[in-house]
């Protein structure tokens, strides 16, 4: 466990007696966030560790080690970022700060798909960013986390284990600077520099225009998915791909694009490839929007798939076949 000699102190002159601040014993955090002196953990003269955190009871510190060796030892802090994970290690303390750790991961791993390019598989991407993460807290410092607590690579928050507290407390950090700019910064998604997107919908009298609004966003199997919507024609889709942005997975179709094809079905002078060219579709979605129609004649549907010249052929020639 450790303690700071100047909390001690004051501690002494205020309440009597001295005792173990929380603060002090988060894993990560090496020196006071009050004074910005080192943390002691043993006697700086014999090595005696002062306490174990393993200790059910842990004894009330004292400022000399059993040998009689004075604690007063003050080393000032000269390394910022050394303070400042001390600062933001101690929000995790506060119940007024609510911190939801899926939306945390949520964020990261945006911010590693749309800013830093990179994902579980991409080894050489990953290092760079280890590279950068340990440039900044320094090879000294991250080696002692490792060794201590776990991994803070970055292809950590793709596994599927446990992550110890302050490796969030880091890339926050590196992210963002604080766990306060990092929570209330929006998600990184690849879409948050534009609030409207162009309508798909060939029938939608918005057509092309930028109408569509991001409604939804979800974090699915490492993958950020954006859900998207027409407000005019209720069209909507969902774009997803790690790398490559572009590809649309069709919810619905909406319900002008339903309409106009039930009234295109049941017209006499339009086939299939006419409806596939007006709606600005596939045989596949024709084929799919066929099935709620279940009660349509095969002379209809004979119709839409031919043109009249041919039909006219077809029974010709089943004519001719039954003499």
């Amino acid at each position: 466990m450790c303690l700071c000699p100047l909390c001690f102190i004051e501690d002494m002159h205020k309440y009597g007696d001295p005792y173990w601040h929380r603060s002090h014993q988060l894993a990560g955090t090496l020196v006071c966030d009050t004074h910005n002196i080192m943390l002691l953990s043993e006697c700086p003269v014999c090595g005696e560790v002062l306490a174990t955190s393993t200790e059910k009871i842990p004894k009330v510190p004292s400022l000399f080690c059993s040998s009689g060796h004075s604690l007063e030892c003050v080393i000032p802090n000269h390394n910022k970022i050394l303070l400042t994970i001390a600062c933001e290690n101690r929000l995790l303390l506060d119940e007024k700060v609510n911190l939801d750790v899926i939306e945390i991961e949520e964020k990261m791993k945006g911010i590693l798909l749309y800013k830093e390019h990179i994902s579980n598989k991409h080894t050489s991407r990953n290092i760079k960013v280890n590279r950068k993460f340990q440039a900044k807290f320094s090879e000294e410092y991250v080696n002692r986390i490792e060794d201590s607590i776990q991994s803070l690579k970055v292809n950590s928050i793709w596994k599927k284990q446990s992550i110890h507290p302050i490796f969030y407390v880091l890339y926050m950090i590196y992210f963002s600077g604080s766990i306060t700019n990092f929570v209330h910064e929006d998600k990184y998604l690849p879409w948050k520099n534009m609030k409207s997107w162009p309508c798909p919908n060939k029938v939608c009298p918005n057509y092309k225009q930028l109408v569509v609004q991001l409604v939804d966003s979800k974090m699915i199997s490492g993958d950020i998915y954006g859900y998207f919507m027409c407000p005019t024609c209720g069209y909507a889709y969902s774009e997803c791909d790690g790398d490559n942005l572009g590809t649309l997975d069709i919810i619905s179709k909406g319900h002008l694009w339903e309409a106009k094809f039930k009234e295109l079905l049941y017209r006499e002078d339009i086939s299939f490839d006419d409806m596939k060219e007006i709606l600005g579709t596939t045989f596949y979605w024709i084929e799919k929007e066929l099935k709620k129609y279940e009660d349509l004649g095969l002379e209809l549907l004979l119709e839409k798939l031919y043109s009249k010249e041919i039909l006219e052929n077809i029974k010709t020639d089943a004519h001719i076949n039954k003499k």
